[in-house]
């Protein structure tokens, strides 16, 4: 197995720090250069700082990117340790702040060669009053995945300063999580209307397929003080951006209903319906 830990190097410089611990050695490393929902080119190694290599005696070996998504090792390590700048405030990126760590490990994770098919498991390491939320559940503080491409398919949020409501249709449970509606006010009925809707398109789309793909989905919506719309569709989950606060609570809520309702129907029309040739 494949261990991460992430934790909050500096929220003043917006950095994660990431140290991968493999259970073999090996001078290759990549990161991707794309991410779900923008199946186009991206570039993310020049977020990467620091990267230092160690090897089994603990040693520093020094590691040089040799192309846009590669680093090589000079001698065979089995541990790495690096920052990532986390400064993207949108569905598909990741973002450092005060009472926030927000990261889509598909900007941030960097795999071995060879090791895409390992079994990883994530420790995120922050605050005591923080909560931690993924479309797979946490164990305290770590969260499994079966491979790097379940991996890059979870973003994670934790905070604290995460509201919620939920539901269930048909035993499969779901949560909307929001963040950075900071002091505003939850009225009854706003919950209220809001669950009923969530239901509704829920309902609507488990009728259409006959089932759900998932045991549970969270919708993880990140409220912003200016205007912004956007969401990315995951296996289990969506990265909502929608604000400013007052747009979700009370001038425009079909807005919200809209992405949350898109998103979701992207759980089976590409996330698990799809041509061979796109898999994983």
């Amino acid at each position: 197995m494949i261990h991460v830990h992430l934790s909050i190097a500096s929220v003043e410089k917006k950095r994660l720090r990431i140290s991968i611990s493999l259970p073999f050695q090996v001078t290759e490393f990549f990161i991707p250069a794309w991410r779900p929902g923008r199946y186009m080119a991206q570039w993310f190694s020049p977020l990467v700082k620091n990267m230092q290599g160690v090897d089994r005696c603990g040693g520093q070996v020094k590691m040089r990117l040799v192309s846009d998504t590669c680093w090589k090792a000079d001698q065979p390590i089995d541990r790495m340790t690096y920052e990532f700048e986390a400064k993207t405030f949108d569905g598909g990126g990741s973002w450092v702040g005060d009472d926030v760590l927000y990261l889509n490990p598909v900007n941030a994770v960097i795999y071995p060669k060879d090791g895409w098919q390992q079994e990883v498991e994530v420790t995120l390491d922050v605050p005591t009053d923080f909560q931690r939320v993924c479309g797979k559940p946490f164990q305290g503080d770590k969260v499994s995945f079966q491979d790097y491409d379940e991996l890059y398919d979870h973003p994670m949020v934790a905070s604290s300063d995460l509201r919620k409501f939920e539901y269930s249709i048909e035993g499969t449970r779901f949560y909307s999580w929001f963040y950075g509606l900071k002091e505003k006010t939850w009225s009854t009925e706003w919950l209220a209307k809001n669950t009923e809707v969530f239901e509704k398109f829920s309902l609507a789309q488990f009728e259409l397929f006959g089932s759900f793909p998932f045991e549970e989905f969270h919708f993880i919506t990140l409220v912003p003080e200016y205007s912004y719309y956007h969401g990315v569709e995951h296996l289990s989950s969506t990265m909502l951006v929608l604000g400013p606060p007052e747009r979700v609570l009370m001038d425009r809520p079909k807005d919200l209903w809209g992405v949350a309702s898109h998103e979701l129907f992207h759980c089976w029309n590409i996330k698990t319906i799809r041509p061979a040739s796109l898999l994983p």
